[in-house]
């Protein structure tokens, strides 16, 4: 699914700034946001992303970056990129659906 979340790459700003507000989260937490990152590459590709969540909060925000995401691919963006090294457009749907699995999942908490 590292595919997409590359294209969720792009996004990550906007999520970032989506889930910000401290009305988001309890009193306690002193870091309720952490945003990193790592020059280190998973498995065989170069980039990834990894979000963590314990609540339904950030459903809007994921489900958001998923659309720009599904609509980038729709218009082909970067597209011949990752076909240039061996990622198939089945690999794209299937990521998707399992993005759309996990907001599902989320929204059932």
């Amino acid at each position: 699914c590292v595919c997409v979340c590359v294209c969720v790459c792009v996004c990550v700003l906007c999520v970032a700034g989506c889930v910000r507000g401290s009305e988001l989260y309890a009193t306690w937490a002193v870091e309720p946001l952490l945003v990193a990152g790592t020059s280190q590459p998973c498995q065989r590709y170069d980039k990834s992303a990894t979000l963590l969540s314990n609540s339904q909060s950030i459903v809007a925000p994921v489900n958001k970056v998923v659309a720009t995401a599904y609509d980038m691919f729709c218009s082909r963006a970067y597209v011949h990129q990752y076909e240039a090294h061996g990622t198939q457009l089945a690999d794209f749907d299937s990521c998707f659906v399992e993005l759309e699995q996990l907001i599902q999942d989320y929204k059932q908490l």
